[in-house]
């Protein structure tokens, strides 16, 4: 009987030491000291381009005239942003519609309600490249037929080199900050154990510093910013 209990005592120990190992293992093992950081950066440029929407919209009394005479105008303005240098891959159409026009009621006749016309709208997004002529171009859309101007936005073409130049002031911005901890706390900073790069974006609102050249709009560029943010963590020598 007491063997058995022996062996059983023994082979409970052999299950522990195999499923825990030796009980100082982890105590020899140093834990690893850390600085967390994160940083930013930034880089600003001048825009190089700009995307507007425009819009013909006509009405009439019945929709095929109203198309004929959408079509008729939205072609004097594609031929006027080809003139201007537009290339047709910076031309596109976003929305093309007709809806019908019904007359409005009078207090609460209880009538079916009445068409007496027809609405053809073509909105279209072009990209103009050469900024000191986006005032013309604006303004001779309007004399070609454009009835609607909207959506104004610059940007820069080459926005990916700009990404890259403020990721990596942000990545030094953070070995700054890492930096300036470790003086202040009397240690040295280590390798880098891990980058989180937090996303890169335009600035919320430009700074509108600067008016384009344009024989007739005026049109103030500004200066567009793209921002970057990373987070590091750097080991403690």
């Amino acid at each position: 009987m007491i063997s058995v209990l022996a062996s059983r005592a023994a082979l409970v120990l052999a299950l522990t030491f195999l499923v825990f190992g030796p009980a100082h293992a982890d105590s020899d093992r140093p834990n690893l000291r850390t600085i967390s950081v994160s940083g930013v950066g930034s880089v600003a440029a001048a825009p190089d381009l700009a995307s507007i929407t425009v819009g013909v919209t006509t009405t009439a009394e019945t929709a095929g005239a109203a198309l004929d005479a959408n079509n008729a105008r939205a072609a004097k303005v594609f031929a006027f942003l080809r003139a201007s240098g537009v290339a047709p891959a910076d031309m596109q159409s976003t929305n093309i519609s007709v809806s019908p026009q019904f007359r409005p009621r009078r207090g609460n006749e209880p009538v079916a309600p009445e068409i007496i016309g027809y609405t053809v709208r073509n909105n279209v997004q072009i990209t103009v490249r050469d900024l000191e002529r986006f005032g013309a171009v604006l303004d001779g859309i309007v004399d070609a037929g454009a009835n609607q101007v909207q959506g104004i936005r610059f940007d820069i073409a080459e926005r990916g080199e700009m990404e890259k130049k403020a990721t990596a002031a942000a990545v030094r911005d953070a070995a700054a900050r890492a930096e300036t901890i470790a003086e202040a706390a009397d240690i040295r900073v280590g390798p880098v154990i891990s980058i989180n790069a937090g996303g890169v974006g335009p600035a919320p609102r430009p700074f509108l510093a600067r008016a384009a050249v344009a024989e007739a709009v005026p049109v103030a560029t500004g200066e567009l910013t793209v921002r970057a943010q990373v987070s590091v963590i750097y080991a403690i020598r």
